[in-house]
């Protein structure tokens, strides 16, 4: 059975469909960080790398350069305080 996950970023409406053991892991990651575990859309990621001021998101600068260089980036983890959207 798979699952709607939405993007992260704010005022984005993109969702991907996520199985069970993958909703299970993004909750396993948010209590392991204290932060809420979440995923950003490839979209978000190109633009984050575009405009970097405006979107506070956790990818390394590394990782988002080579999403970012890639055709179409994956959808990509991110952490964000309990309670942020």
């Amino acid at each position: 059975m798979k699952h709607s996950v939405k993007c992260e970023t704010r005022g984005c409406h993109r969702r991907k469909r996520v199985s069970l053991e993958e909703l299970n892991f993004l909750r396993e990651e948010s209590r392991k960080s204290g932060q809420r575990a979440g995923l950003i859309c490839p979209a978000c990621v190109k633009r984050a790398f575009d405009n970097p001021e405006e979107y506070d998101i956790d990818i390394s600068l590394g990782e988002l350069v080579v999403e970012a260089a890639k055709e179409t980036p994956r959808w990509r983890i991110c952490f964000t305080p309990d309670g942020l959207r």
